[in-house]
């Protein structure tokens, strides 16, 4: 080998070692950095001698990648249901193992049995109206709580499906940039880095799937099958208005309600405001888990103004618009409902229904119909299940006539059934039913100006305004029945996941808050396994793709050592160059 050929091998070698000194460098200097992934570099022999970097390529394991992507929409959405069910545990007061709406209703039993003992006291009347508006004001506060939650979350929706946007169309540009410099066979591992930190900032919001292309490229997916960046990023819409996400080139009109909304971030917080009944009917963590509140706390206000004593509740799921034919009901099915004076039958040929249940009638026409009956009530309930009940004061008696309408609405089976008074008596029908005398007001709870019984909720109930602005008194002579009623575990409540029997009212209160406890619980506990899961994977992962200060100081000693090398032989070429020099002068 020449002087000039041994000189060119030492200044190739010094070239490439500097390469990788830098290299070694920037892996040191991130080796904090969890976005980062190490770069390692390839050395390649030249045909003229002497060596050069082919490549520095970032280590990375797509694999585990994927898998962390998937655990990390699962973390988060965890996360995210952990949090909202603590906030509507603040809000119930149940986080501090506190229930005050159960605190209230024991008050309000206690008031009335001092009142039951002395009617002649004015102090234990003012106790009773007390203790019924704190009942009220509990109800309210807490509907007032969910509303302050419900908006919040709202408000994230929007930042989440912003955040959403604007990482997919990052994701998209790094793509460009990428496939571009790769072309032109610049390094890209930064750009790369970039990317994963987009990507990551994705699956936090919405579980994904990623596709790694020839050219550089990524190609990310919903686990449902919706494509993201497939050839431009996606965009998505929220409508608050309508509670509907849509995405731009899908043609679902909701990815929510059609299922194609994987887990993560995003579909924790809309799930957990869903109204939809097949959210209610779920019993799916942090699945509609608001109005499933809402609606429980309605049942608890309805048990203190309905004063049915005889009622069925279908199976059967409805709406107020749905009509009959969609529910199996044909045109001529009639039932007859006997409530202690004949039997009466539905539909009666002068109600809403004319002579025989058209096809074309509703749910709601149906209702008009029952409710046009003397003694009779029937209402939806916040479950969708139709309800049936007698006013006051006698037992309910259904039977079938001509078809099968009420199997049909689930009500009764092949057989006629009587539905016996309950004993004891509800609150309302023990306070409504006793005997009067004049000052003393009707009923204890009603609802407000404009809103009927049926519609009693927990935003519309109030303690009677007569009695609340002293123009009219308690009953003097409903205490005893009242108490018994108080203490009676006859209250039932169904539906939105929740099944309630045999409760005193004060059982019914709690034990709507001790399913929230449960569900809070389940919430947390499925949290701390999600992020646990995700934590190791993420160490996994950094594992094998981070940086090691103990393997680049070795990689710098070796490094070090060739340099040294490399040095001596130019520094020996030189000194017989000079020698050469000097010989010919």
């Amino acid at each position: 080998m020449s002087l000039f050929s041994a000189l060119g091998v030492a200044v190739t070698s010094i070239n490439a070692l500097n390469t990788s000194v830098r290299t070694v460098s920037d892996n040191v200097a991130n080796a904090n950095n969890p976005n980062y992934n190490r770069r390692e570099e390839s050395f390649e022999s030249l045909q003229t001698g002497g060596v050069r970097i082919a490549d520095i390529r970032r280590i990375a394991n797509e694999g585990l990648q994927r898998d962390l992507f998937s655990q990390t929409a699962d973390a988060t959405a965890d996360a995210t249901r952990e949090r909202l069910y603590r906030e509507i545990e603040q809000i119930t007061g149940t986080v501090n193992s506190e229930t005050p709406l159960g605190e209230a209703f024991e008050r309000f039993r206690t008031a009335w049995k001092a009142f039951e003992a002395a009617p002649e006291s004015d102090a234990a009347a003012a106790e009773v109206r007390i203790a019924g508006d704190a009942i009220v004001n509990e109800l309210q506060r807490l509907s007032d709580g969910l509303d302050l939650v419900e908006n919040q979350v709202l408000s994230e929706v929007d930042d989440a499906v912003t955040r959403l946007n604007v990482a997919l169309a990052e994701v998209d540009r790094l793509n460009n940039a990428i496939v571009r410099d790769l072309a032109g066979g610049r390094p890209v591992s930064q750009l790369e880095n970039l990317r994963d930190r987009q990507l990551e900032a994705v699956s936090s919001l919405i579980d994904i799937r990623t596709f790694k292309r020839d050219d550089g490229s990524v190609s990310v997916y919903t686990t449902t099958g919706l494509d993201l960046t497939d050839r431009n990023a996606s965009t998505f819409t929220w409508d608050a208005a309508t509670r509907q996400l849509t995405k731009s080139g899908s043609p679902s009109t909701d990815l929510v309600t059609g299922g194609q909304l994987p887990d993560g971030e995003l579909s924790a917080l809309i799930s957990f405001i869903r109204t939809d009944q097949t959210a209610q009917d779920s019993t799916a963590s942090g699945l509609g888990a608001l109005e499933k509140m809402r609606n429980h706390l309605d049942e608890v206000a309805y048990s203190l103004v309905d004063d049915a004593t005889r009622a069925t509740t279908s199976s059967s799921v409805m709406q107020a618009t749905s009509t009959l034919a969609s529910l199996g009901i044909n045109a001529g099915d009639e039932f007859t409902i006997d409530v202690g004076a004949g039997a009466v039958t539905v539909p009666s040929g002068g109600g809403a229904l004319g002579a025989a249940i058209d096809a074309t009638d509703t749910v709601q026409n149906l209702l008009d119909e029952l409710n046009a009956i003397a003694n009779v009530r029937a209402r939806l309930t916040a479950y969708g299940t139709l309800e049936i009940s007698t006013v006051a004061g006698t037992d309910l008696t259904l039977n079938d006539t001509t078809g099968t309408p009420l199997q049909t609405l689930g009500l009764i089976t092949t057989d006629p059934q009587t539905f016996a008074a309950r004993d004891p008596q509800t609150f309302a029908s023990a306070y409504n039913n006793a005997t009067g005398l004049a000052g003393e007001a009707a009923n204890f709870f009603e609802v407000e100006t404009g809103t009927t019984p049926l519609s009693a909720s927990r935003t519309n109930l109030r303690v009677n305004d007569t009695i609340t602005s002293g123009a009219e008194g308690l009953k003097t002579l409903s205490g005893n029945d009242v108490v018994e009623a108080l203490n009676g575990s006859n209250r039932d409540l169904r539906g939105s996941a929740l099944r309630l029997t045999n409760e005193t009212y004060t059982g019914l209160a709690s034990g709507v808050l001790v399913d929230l406890v449960k569900q809070s619980e389940r919430a947390t506990t499925l949290a701390g396994e999600s992020e646990t899961l995700r934590a190791d994977l993420q160490q996994t992962l950094r594992d094998e793709v981070g940086v090691s200060i103990d393997e680049e100081m070795a990689r710098l000693t070796v490094l070090q050592n060739s340099y040294a090398a490399s040095a001596r032989v130019i520094d020996s070429v030189n000194q017989m160059l000079q020698a050469l020099e000097n010989a010919v002068r």
